[in-house]
Formats: structure tokens, sequence, C-alpha cells
């Protein structure tokens, strides 16, 4: 299995201990930390890819979301499925602007969708040496799993998994008034400051993911050894990155707010929006990035969250006081 090297803790967790990790720090795609594509670094690893190929000779490729996957599979004639949500599909017809009352939504979604399409479209040409000329083509080359049910995630093409997948292998946690979950790759952190407000309007929060431990009093850190859904119950708030996982996890919760900082973040926080009820936690930052000639780049508006949530403290202690 080929991991990044900053999600290899995550993965060694939640994979049977028979896999072997295949570990590499390149991180070329939209998504990494400066937005720039690595064009060297994303063949780089499509020739460690075919080499690794050439010695254990897989039967099938097994990707997520597949771009890689996708093209090694048509390079080495080895049948490759993918599995793919959120960004990686076509945009949901939901959230095209003449269905979308959400100003948030209406100048967010296409152009966030589009950003990360140009880009995949980019990827596919160089790695195939322009022999496939988009995500699109690719994607019909292979079998499309899609981890999610056809109501939720609607696409003309794909196998749709369902709404729910089973997990195994973790352990069960104390439900905790207040959760914030992280992305499995360690980049982004929780602020002190943050830490001590979330604490100050909950009592208690539980910091599930790869977090960097911090001495902030009622604050407890969760490895990812638990299923999210076992520190998150029916009364818990659930303040979420944005991975497409752990929203499904979490869409029992009493409330999920999104706080997303990458594009695909933001794809996933749209439809969980959509389908669950989620909530935006979503700056003008957003906006300006999206839109900046400059390459996008990953950022979590803490400030952003904080705010929303001291004006409704305010809020219902104003009504409070009126009643």
């Amino acid at each position: 299995m080929s991991v990044p090297e900053t999600a290899l803790e995550m993965a060694e967790l939640h994979m049977p201990k028979r896999v072997k990790f295949l570990t590499y720090k390149i991180r070329p795609t939209v998504t990494n930390k400066s937005g720039k594509l690595d064009e060297d670094g994303f063949l780089a690893l499509l020739r460690t890819d075919r080499e690794f190929c050439r010695e254990i000779q897989p039967d099938l490729l097994l990707g997520d979301p597949g771009i890689r996957n996708g093209l090694l599979g048509e390079q080495t004639g080895i049948p490759w499925e993918a599995l793919m949500h959120g960004c990686y599909l076509p945009l949901p017809f939901r959230l095209k602007k003449e269905h979308v009352d959400s100003s948030t939504m209406t100048n967010l979604a296409e152009p966030a969708w589009n950003l990360v399409s140009r880009s995949l479209d980019y990827l596919v040409c160089l790695g195939s040496d322009n022999k496939i000329t988009s995500w699109g083509e690719l994607r019909k080359r292979g079998r499309i799993l899609i981890p999610n049910s056809a109501e939720a995630e609607p696409c003309e093409f794909g196998l749709h998994l369902g709404d729910r997948l089973p997990r195994v292998g973790f352990s069960t946690g104390n439900i905790s008034p207040c959760v914030v979950t992280l992305c499995s790759s360690g980049d982004v952190q929780v602020p002190v400051e943050v830490l001590q407000e979330l604490v100050r309007l909950y009592g208690e929060v539980a910091v599930v993911g790869p977090a960097r431990e911090l001495p902030v009093d009622g604050v407890r850190y969760l490895r990812g050894e638990f299923a999210v859904e076992t520190v998150g119950g029916h009364d818990t708030v659930v303040i979420s990155h944005g991975g497409h996982g752990t929203l499904k996890a979490v869409k029992h919760a009493a409330r999920i707010i999104v706080v997303p900082g990458d594009l695909d973040q933001l794809c996933n926080a749209f439809v969980a929006h959509l389908n669950w009820g989620a909530e935006l936690a979503i700056g003008r930052s957003w906006f300006d990035r999206i839109n900046s000639p400059q390459p996008f780049q990953r950022s979590i508006d803490w400030q952003v969250l904080l705010t929303k949530l001291q004006m409704e403290i305010a809020q219902e202690t104003r009504c409070l006081s009126c009643g």
C-alpha cells in the first residue's frame, strides 16, 4: 500500500498487520500545502509505482481517488478500481447555481470543482504523455466505486457502495460534548486559543487525529485508534476539517460544523450540507483564495468558527435575559 509519509501513523492503525506500506514524501496535487502542481514529483511517484508493480505483480490496483492508480493501470495493463467522491466526481446538479439559494455555495461550489478539475486534467495529460486528455476520460477506463448512496451523491457512472461501510479494528471511546476532527496528514493543528475557547464553551473537548498534544485543561487527544462516531453522540457538537469519511461517521451528531482548509474538504462540506445539514464556517478568505491567480493554498480560518459560536452564545444570553 502506497501512502504519504505524513499519513503512515493513521494507515498503520487502520489497516491489517499483513499490509506492507510504501511511503513517499511528495504531495504533488492541488491539495498540497502550496497549491502548486509538482510536475517532477508526480512523475517520480509514477515511476516508483511502476517499479513497485514490477516487483509484486498485482492482479488489481485500487486507489483513492485514483489519479496515479488509473494512469498506472493504463500504462501496465493491470485492471484498476478507484474510490471517488466529492470533487473527484462531476459537480452534483444540486450544487449548480440554478439549484442553490446560498450565496456561499453559489459563488464557491462551481469554482472549486472547476479548479480541481483543471489541475487533475493537467496531471492526467502529464502522466500519460498526452495520450489521455482529461480526468473525465481517465475515469471512464476504470471501475469507479462511490462510497456513498446514490441519493446522497448521485452520479451517472460508477458503483455506489451504500450509505455506510462497516468499520472494524477500532475501540470505543467516551462521548464528549465537543469533538474536533483533524486531517490524517497532520498538516493542520488547532491553535491553543481555539482549544481554550472551545473548552470554555463546552466544558470538554476531544481532538481526534494526529494532533500535536498541547497542555490545555479540558482537552483529550485521541490519536486515531477510536472510531470518530464513538466519541461523538447525539448531543455532541462536531467541528470537522471536512474529511469525507469523518463527515459520514458523525452525521448522527446533534450538530456538525465544517471548517474546511482545502479544496476537496470544501467540496465535501457542500455535499454534507445538502445531505446531512452540516453547517459551514467559511470566511471571506475562501472567496479571495479561490479567485486568486496565485496557486491555491490550504488554510483554516479558525476565527470564523469562534466568531460564529461566540455570537450564538451571546444571542442565547440576551434571549435568556429578555425572558
